[in-house]
């Protein structure tokens, strides 16, 4: 017989709305940049490895081209040593399969003008 499972904490419910919240403000200013950058709109979660089950956030898998928002606060997989040690594993993983990987925090993705600009110059560089 299974154990019923204990319901989430009130601060875990808070937590989880709020992340969802913040996905769908990033997911709004990457578009507003992709625009702003005149590029077609990129693919959300995009799986890149053949073997690994990581995806980025957002991709142009046809330039090679990625983008990593990365944050969420003090309590934030990206700010423990193992969360940073995993992006870095992934993140040199991406590159020797040849992607570029742009990568803004919960701050400096709220700056779309400057996302379309890097957009831009990888776009240039061949990306």
């Amino acid at each position: 017989m299974k154990r019923a499972r204990k319901p989430p904490s009130p601060k875990a419910v808070l937590r989880k709305a709020k992340a969802e919240a913040n996905r769908k403000k990033h997911t709004g200013r990457i578009m507003l940049a992709a625009a702003i950058a005149e590029v077609r709109m990129p693919d959300a979660e995009h799986r890149f490895h053949p073997d690994r089950k990581w995806r980025f956030d957002f991709a142009w898998p046809e330039a090679k081209l990625a983008i990593e928002v990365n944050g969420g606060g003090s309590r934030g997989r990206h700010n423990t040593v193992m969360g940073a040690t995993k992006d870095a594993e992934k993140l040199n993983a991406a590159q020797t399969l040849g992607w570029a990987v742009l990568q803004y925090t919960v701050v400096s993705v709220k700056d779309a003008e400057a996302i379309a600009a890097d957009i831009k110059a990888a776009f240039r560089r061949g990306r």
